[in-house]
């Protein structure tokens, strides 16, 4: 995953690039003065057979911190999924 950031005059706009993965499955939560964006995937498979046993895991971990600035307005935060993209909006305090 690749992380973006832009802004106008009412928004301030994280974009992250999901490389596949769910966007149900990244978290983004707050930390102090900013958002911690993460995702933490894991998989495992189990074959057995006659005399087999065969384990295969698998994990994906992501993790970005973004600092905030002063008038970002985290109790209105939104996040919207399309093409492979999560996009966080994140609204100015003050802004129209």
């Amino acid at each position: 995953m690749t992380v973006e950031t832009d802004a106008d005059k009412d928004n301030y706009y994280v974009i992250v690039h999901l490389a596949g993965l769910d966007p149900d499955k990244v978290q983004v939560q707050m930390r102090g003065r900013g958002i911690v964006v993460s995702s933490g995937l894991g998989w495992e498979r189990r074959v057995t057979g006659p005399g087999a046993w065969e384990t295969e895991t698998a994990q994906q971990y992501f993790r970005e911190f973004l600092t905030l600035p002063w008038d970002a307005d985290v109790s209105k935060m939104s996040r919207q999924a399309e093409d492979g993209t999560l996009r966080i909006v994140i609204p100015r305090r003050g802004a129209s």
